[in-house]
């Protein structure tokens, strides 16, 4: 993330103004964007930081590459307590 790219809360998610995307299609799934391309990311649940999990480096490629960083900085915005793993 940069200095000048910004975040803003959605109803399901977080988009930022570098045009990548994160929202929640269901429960335990994010969808997330970057231009036109997309992927999806499991959401599961850590015993040991008792927080919801989100499985970014199993999303990590060639294609999505910032993938966990985004996610990062996006997890102030998302309800509840997630980490991303």
């Amino acid at each position: 993330m940069t200095d000048s790219e910004f975040l803003r809360a959605t109803r399901r998610g977080v988009e930022s103004s570098a045009g990548w995307s994160a929202e929640f299609i269901g429960p335990e799934l994010i969808e997330y964007r970057l231009d036109r391309d997309s992927c999806l990311i499991n959401v599961g649940f850590s015993r040991e930081q008792q927080a919801r999990a989100i499985y970014a480096s199993e999303a990590r490629s060639s294609y999505f590459p910032q993938v966990p960083e985004h996610l990062h900085a996006a997890l102030p915005l998302l309800p509840g307590r997630y980490v991303v793993l």
